[in-house]
């Protein structure tokens, strides 16, 4: 994969074969939360502040114990002339960092032995999902070791999925 002027020239390509099995495995829902259901509130009494544009979004993930939770969430959309279907569309098709997952259980207890589980950890913990060309030159000023099968795991985790 080169880079260059923030851009990637050539995309690493997944195997149909690896994303079955990341699918199949259900870690994506021990990575992250998706949203279930979106819509527009309209009862403002409802609502615990006022807002303009009020959503609200159902969330699940995969908690520790492999069961499926949810909660709702709110939200605000802000049009700035996007319709308002595409706004909902957007909203809809996210995720979320999911810190109650086994992958989270696992890099806190990997952190000790791992620096940059550690640091995954830290960042996760702190702000959930991140850009990736901020991870990419964190990892570059960390002690990482690179030759480690864990690193090596953990990154690929982090860049492909």
């Amino acid at each position: 994969m080169e880079v260059k002027d923030s851009s990637i020239l050539n995309w690493i390509t997944v195997s149909d074969k690896s994303k079955s099995l990341f699918l199949n495995s259900k870690l994506n829902l021990h990575l992250y939360q998706y949203v279930d259901s979106i819509w527009v509130e309209t009862d403002t009494s409802k609502l615990h502040f006022t807002m303009q544009n009020p959503i609200k979004k159902r969330w699940y993930y995969l908690n520790q114990d492999n069961l499926i939770e949810n909660y709702i969430g709110n939200g605000t959309l802000n049009p700035n002339g996007i319709s308002r279907d595409s706004l909902l569309f957007r909203e809809k098709n996210m995720r979320q960092y999911n810190p109650l997952g086994k992958f989270h259980l696992a890099l806190f207890k990997l952190k000790s032995k791992n620096n940059l589980a550690a640091y995954m950890f830290d960042i996760k913990d702190a702000v959930g999902l991140q850009p990736y060309y901020f991870i990419a030159s964190d990892f570059l000023k960390i002690d990482v070791d690179y030759a480690d099968e864990l690193s090596k795991r953990l990154i690929m985790l982090e860049f492909i999925f």
